[in-house]
């Protein structure tokens, strides 16, 4: 029903059960709405066992607009799953990752590189969030999100990049929230 008639829908929310098979209506709904609600301006989704790559993928390109993304406890989110959403939507300005237990602050790095504007990221009850992998500032997002540079320790992004004059651009983030990540060590936070 909403894939036919909700072309202009410009809010989604969507909770998974942890039932048998949910993994399939997951990623079988998400992929549905995704070439049709190209509006979409708030997405919602909650315990959802899995989101395949292909899927968020297809999601983030068809919804370009998508200012606030929330993606609470989404056990297969991971770093490369945050480059896929913020290469296809570079106007995020609130994001929420709590209790997705894959994602780094790599993967936080990468986001803000890609969105600029992004004012709001809570990664609330992330056990893989601890410290900043050190990649040289010259890696794009693209090659911080490849397989090549995605190895932890050796590679790190910066949240700036140069705009077209080659003017420093820095993120306009203005609240993180990292409550409950035991396992972040306090000079991740110093970059």
């Amino acid at each position: 029903i909403i894939t036919k008639s909700c072309k202009k829908l410009e809010g989604l929310n969507i909770r998974n059960s942890t039932a048998t098979g949910s993994h399939f209506s997951s990623n079988l709904f998400l992929g549905a709405i995704s070439p049709i609600c190209t509006s979409l301006k708030t997405l919602s989704a909650q315990n959802l066992p899995t989101i395949d790559i292909a899927t968020l993928t297809a999601l983030t390109q068809s919804c370009r607009i998508l200012t606030s993304i929330s993606l609470n406890d989404c056990c297969d989110l991971s770093d490369v799953s945050l480059g896929v959403i913020g290469q296809n939507c570079p106007v995020l300005l609130s994001a929420d990752f709590s209790q997705c237990p894959e994602i780094t602050l790599d993967g936080v790095r990468i986001l803000l590189t890609c969105c600029l504007g992004m004012e709001n990221i809570s990664c609330m009850v992330c056990d893989e969030i601890t410290n900043f992998c050190e990649m040289p500032p010259q890696v794009t997002v693209t090659e911080a999100v490849s397989h090549d540079h995605a190895q932890r320790d050796k590679d790190r992004v910066i949240v700036r990049k140069q705009d077209e004059e080659g003017k420093q651009k820095y993120s306009k983030l203005r609240n993180v929230n990292l409550s409950y990540c035991y396992n972040l060590k306090p000079e991740a936070l110093i970059v």
